[in-house]
């Protein structure tokens, strides 16, 4: 009984708080998540015929991370850049708009869990176009 005290006294709870860093990388996450699914399928629809990936694609697990200011701006410029290149000036308005939205700290969660979802894509596409056909 005095060992189990002494481990449940001993054990913390992890805290998970909300920091300017958390709230950058999930921007970034709705960023890539929002406007780059949109932009990336309206690329690829123009391209080749819709179908179900899904079926095929895996997702690996995705860690807590944290982006400082700096870094931020700067990935938020390269990734804007790319996506308004790619789906065209109609999602600058969009984008410019999810830079300065508020996101909850129960969103972070979710958009976590649809990057983990598109970094599996991104991984499973990239090994299938490697492969010969």
């Amino acid at each position: 009984m005095i060992q189990e005290d002494f481990f449940m006294a001993s054990v913390a709870t992890p805290s998970y708080h909300s920091t300017k860093e958390t709230t950058n990388y999930a921007r970034l996450c709705r960023l890539l998540v929002d406007a780059g699914s949109d932009a990336l399928r309206d690329a690829f629809d123009k391209s080749r015929p819709t179908g179900d990936l899904n079926s095929v694609l895996s997702s690996p697990p995705v860690h807590a991370a944290s982006v400082d200011d700096p870094t931020f701006n700067q990935y938020w410029q390269d990734i804007q850049g790319a996506l308004v290149r790619l789906g065209g000036a109609s999602y600058q308005s969009a984008i410019d708009d999810l830079k300065k939205e508020c996101i909850d700290p129960d969103f972070e969660e979710h958009y976590r869990e649809l990057l983990k979802h598109c970094n599996g894509i991104h991984k499973r596409t990239e090994s299938i176009s490697k492969k010969p056909n």
